[in-house]
């Protein structure tokens, strides 16, 4: 049991390096990352704006604002001590109001020597943290809700038999308020909880988040015209929304045990259709000498390549994504995304 024990805070213990960035050593703190090239890049004030296969992580809502083509994401970030962020997430509208979305996450701290309490090493072992995730959104004319389920298990691989599993829920909404703001609400984690397979089996509840953010978007060539139908000669307007536009993104963000929220600004521009530029910092935070406006201790920024007129089947969508680590000696962490859209 002493040697299970031990074992048992091995695994644990990964878990806490991405934690430390968070405020916490809290269950699952992977979750409370953010997810995709384009919500890091604009510093993860993202839930108005979530439109593609992330959206089912990070408002589930935001799936009935999809492609109707599908959409596939996968995204990896590398970091120090061999850990391992990657994400593979599916999107796409299959009715006019209902979008559906799935996605696999995985969290790995990489592979460390265990040792027993006398000190003696008793093999490689590596923790993996995997999520799937699966979620379904309605809309009716701009109003959007959104819910999505995750099972979740942990487990020390190595022959320790150590492992937990549990399940959370996201819950989200968009509204489109005549196509000049849109305002999305999340709640992340839900009722999460994970059960240890020890001889207690042993429980602990996963922080759940509130997300609530506004988003504005500044069209530079968008366009307009009165055109008739050819079957019944009615005269609508036929609206051409902007390839080329300026997003700003607000977004106010708390954590189950944080002290305060945190207030977020991001923005994306897109001068041209192949090429975008993604920023994102926090207004209000906290940090290691606590909270107060611009704590300078976490940034986004990236840029995103799209791949236009290819003799490909599906469009190609390149994004990458620069954001601040504690952890690293260089202080940033990088992140490499592809979208293909078929």
């Amino acid at each position: 049991m002493k040697l299970r024990a031990y074992i048992f805070l091995l695994c644990v213990s990964p878990a806490l390096l991405c934690a430390q960035q968070f405020g916490g050593a809290y269950t699952e703190s992977y979750l409370l990352r953010d997810i995709g090239a384009r919500a890091i890049g604009m510093g993860g004030a993202y839930s108005a704006v979530a439109n593609e296969p992330s959206a089912v992580m990070y408002n589930p809502a935001g799936l009935a604002f999809t492609s109707p083509d599908p959409q596939v994401m996968a995204m990896v970030t590398p970091m120090n001590f061999g850990r391992n962020h990657s994400v593979l997430s599916y999107g796409q509208t299959v009715s006019a109001d209902v979008g559906v979305g799935f996605a696999i996450a995985n969290y790995s701290a990489g592979s460390f020597v265990a040792r027993n309490a006398m000190g003696e090493p008793i093999g490689d072992y590596s923790n993996n943290q995997l999520m799937l995730q699966s979620g379904i959104a309605g809309r009716r004319d701009n109003v959007a809700a959104g819910i999505s389920f995750k099972f979740l298990n942990n487990t020390l691989s190595g022959g320790s038999g150590i492992r937990s599993e549990g399940w959370a829920m996201d819950i989200g909404m968009k509204v489109n308020m005549e196509d000049i703001v849109t305002i999305g609400v999340t709640a992340n984690n839900l009722f999460g909880t994970m059960t240890w397979n020890d001889a207690a089996s042993t429980a602990e509840d996963i922080p759940y988040s509130l997300r609530f953010g506004v988003a504005s978007e500044i069209g530079f060539n968008s366009s307009s015209r009165k055109v008739r139908r050819s079957v019944i000669g009615q005269v609508v307007e036929d609206v051409r929304d902007a390839t080329r536009y300026l997003l700003i993104s607000t977004e106010v963000v708390f954590n189950e045990f944080d002290t305060s929220p945190r207030w977020l600004l991001g923005a994306e521009l897109v001068p041209h259709e192949v090429i975008g530029i993604r920023l994102g910092f926090p207004l209000y935070g906290r940090d290691i000498s606590g909270n107060h406006f611009l704590p300078f201790n976490a940034f986004g920024t990236g840029i995103s390549l799209r791949a236009l007129d290819t003799d490909l089947p599906f469009q190609l969508q390149f994004d990458y994504a620069m954001s601040a680590d504690e952890l690293r000696t260089s202080g940033l962490n990088h992140h490499f995304a592809i979208i293909a859209e078929f």
